[in-house]
């Protein structure tokens, strides 16, 4: 595990759940740190980068715009953990749902969380957070058309017409070499629904 902080990890996890450490249910908190553990074994990050510094046809529409905010130096990421956490997945669904819905909440958790403390310690420290096709009112589409510049292949990740990627715990992205561009809820898969943010607080430092 990385030097940062792994009680932001395990926030990241409770987030992804809709879970808040003050609902005291310890079954579930003692289920994320078995689900960590078994990640931290089974599955293989890897992570590939490409810089850029002009602006490519097909980030030039809204919402990729309004991210880079003028910005044309940018690197297009691809990472994931590898087939071994989708075939945990797929094994669970079948022997036991719950925690099958716990351990797909961390791995998600956890993937964002290495491809963080990768791009600080390898992407220097004044770049942007992270943003993915799909997050923002864009398009997953848009992964099909950002491949050809990534070959996401060559860690391993599909990209097929619809988008969709397998492994299935992998991302394809944009980091801005812009640090004033500051990580917001906007984005968020959860937005709507997380319980951070109907408490006025965030999941991220």
């Amino acid at each position: 595990m990385s030097s940062r902080n792994y009680s932001d990890l395990l926030n990241l996890c409770y987030s992804y759940l809709r879970y808040k450490v003050s609902d005291g249910n310890i079954e579930i908190e003692d289920s994320c740190k078995r689900a960590l553990k078994e990640l931290e074994e089974i599955s293989s990050f890897k992570y590939r980068y490409v810089e850029l510094n002009y602006l490519i046809d097909e980030l030039n529409k809204e919402p990729y715009l309004k991210f880079l905010n003028g910005s044309k130096q940018y690197y297009l990421v691809a990472t994931t953990l590898g087939v071994m956490v989708d075939k945990r997945i797929h094994l669970l669904s079948k022997t036991d749902m719950p925690y099958m819905i716990i351990f797909n909440a961390c791995a998600a958790a956890y993937l964002e969380y290495l491809a963080d403390n990768y791009e600080i310690e390898n992407l220097g420290d004044d770049i942007s957070y992270r943003f993915c096709p799909g997050y923002g009112g864009s398009s997953v589409s848009d992964l099909v058309k950002l491949k050809k510049y990534i070959n996401p292949e060559k860690i391993g990740i599909q990209v097929f017409d619809s988008g969709m990627m397998l492994p299935e715990k992998s991302m394809i992205g944009i980091v801005s070499r812009n640090k004033n561009i500051n990580k917001t809820c906007d984005g968020c898969v959860l937005n709507e629904k997380c319980i951070y943010k109907k408490e006025g607080k965030k999941c991220y430092s």
